[in-house]
């Protein structure tokens, strides 16, 4: 029985993902079933039924993943709170994690202890819902910064905790897939898109996922700064961008992964 992929496709911008998704399943000759989730909702996904036997992988934005969780739609979403996250990076990477030095504060501590000083901080949310984007700013503008996430996303308050840590200049960053502790693609995605990476790149991340992995499937992002390697972040496959990378590499060996634990299990 073959690995069906199902894939959110009413998806605002102008992100290509579905549209790769559909080819290389169709290259693959794997199922591609198409579907449409309320956008920002998290109840679960409207999928007939029977598309849930045999072994299946979603792919859609974090709502209608989290949607999915605990429903019979979740063996094909690789994920888990406690693993993507700022402070599992922390503790598993120690120093390779660009970010091992960054606090958790609320955003209203934040605010008000760093929002008059004459300084350039990083920040980004706790987890991997992407409330917003990471990105470096000034400290002054913390405060209007603020103002305008909670007119977009009503779930971030005062009291939402945010990672907040040292601006650093990233001079490249690339994105490596990652099923069953090996890589099987990557590429790079800044400062320009190319499948090409340098064999020291893969071979320090080939050896973070050797070392330990928030899923069994997942997206691990390495950067450079200061001449140095690090982990950027791990992103949920389910929700991630290919860029450069080999698509049709990636769904064949994520299919074959769930193919194996469908008859495993």
């Amino acid at each position: 029985m073959k690995t069906k992929w199902l894939v959110q496709t009413n998806v605002l911008g102008d992100s290509p993902t579905k549209d790769q998704l559909r080819e290389a399943c169709n290259a693959e000759g794997l199922e591609f079933i198409g579907f449409a989730h309320p956008p920002g909702s998290r109840c679960e996904p409207s999928i007939a039924v029977e598309h849930a036997k045999g072994p299946i992988v979603f792919h859609a934005r974090s709502s209608a993943l989290l949607g999915a969780l605990g429903t019979i739609w979740s063996s094909g979403v690789f994920f888990s709170p406690e693993s993507f996250c700022h402070e599992a990076y922390a503790a598993h990477y120690g120093s390779d994690y660009i970010n091992h030095q960054a606090i958790v504060v609320s955003w209203d501590e934040l605010v008000g202890t760093r929002g008059t000083r004459d300084e350039h901080l990083f920040i980004k949310p706790v987890d991997d819902y992407k409330g917003f984007t990471g990105q470096s700013l000034s400290a002054r503008s913390l405060a209007s910064y603020f103002e305008q996430l909670c007119s977009r996303n009503p779930q971030i308050t005062r009291a939402t905790e945010v990672v907040v840590g040292p601006a650093i200049e990233v001079d490249a960053e690339w994105r490596f897939f990652i099923v069953g502790n090996e890589v099987v693609s990557a590429s790079m995605y800044r400062p320009v898109g190319d499948p090409s990476v340098p064999k020291p790149v893969v071979d320090f991340a080939q050896a973070l996922a050797r070392g330990w992995s928030p899923a069994q499937v997942y997206v691990l992002d390495i950067g450079k700064a200061n001449g140095r390697l690090s982990v950027i972040e791990c992103n949920c496959f389910n929700a991630s961008r290919f860029y450069c990378a080999d698509i049709r590499r990636v769904v064949n060996a994520v299919s074959e992964f769930q193919q194996k634990q469908y008859f495993i299990g």
